[in-house]
């Protein structure tokens, strides 16, 4: 760590589809000052359109693009990662100290990658992490879903592709088989912090504001 390095914190959101982790991030983003939401898939797809900020990592993401459209490939962790590395440090270079994360990291995997991308930032800088869970009930997410969807549907617009009924059965399958273990795994380390998300959108914010302040574990039987 340099003497003139700014200290970085993040924050890593996680949970179902329809959990409100777009909403509390945006809601963070507008209260925490020189902050910026980052995402892996906006990443991917700035790549490969190779336009604006992250054109310049086409040549890495090329040889994959192939498997992540056609057959729902992931990246592989030693290529995203030194993507999202480079990312993070030019935006500390402009200014920005909070960075936030929505649905990453996914699996044990990639919360392995997380935490030796974490130590490997610690060399030039103060670092703090924090990891939230959203938790909401298998049936919230689908009626939150459902009702965006049957929305869409009376409206005459195009669903969102998240709302499609298949799709929501298929994210939760893959929460269950991989997000949810990788949050017990922090629950049990005492890294994890849990907000009851079935309430409105007010009381979640309250939530996760008191939640991110003070930030004890609640034991990983309460993560739904």
């Amino acid at each position: 760590m340099t003497p003139d390095s700014p200290a970085l914190n993040f924050i890593f959101i996680n949970g179902k589809g329809s959990g409100g982790k777009d909403t509390q991030a945006n809601l963070l983003l507008e209260t925490i000052p020189n902050s910026i939401r980052l995402s892996t898939g906006d990443i991917y797809r700035g790549a490969k359109s190779q336009q604006g900020e992250y054109a310049g990592f086409f040549s890495r993401i090329e040889p994959y693009i192939e498997a992540v459209d056609k057959q729902g490939a992931l990246i592989p962790d030693e290529v995203i990662f030194p993507i999202v590395e480079a990312v993070i440090e030019k935006n500390a270079e402009k200014g920005i100290t909070t960075f936030i994360f929505t649905g990453f990291p996914r699996t044990i995997p990639q919360l392995d990658s997380t935490d030796k991308l974490m130590e490997t930032l610690r060399q030039r800088h103060a670092v703090e992490a924090s990891f939230a869970c959203i938790a909401i009930l298998d049936e919230h997410s689908r009626k939150r879903a459902g009702g965006r969807y049957e929305s869409a549907l009376r409206e005459n617009t195009k669903p969102r592709p998240d709302d499609i009924p298949e799709t929501v059965e298929k994210r939760l399958e893959i929460y269950r088989k991989n997000t949810s273990l990788m949050l017990h795994k922090l629950a049990r380390e005492g890294r994890l912090v849990v907000i009851k998300g079935s309430e409105g959108i007010q009381e979640v914010w309250r939530r996760t504001k008191e939640r991110l302040e003070s930030p004890t574990s609640r034991p990983s039987k309460e993560i739904s």
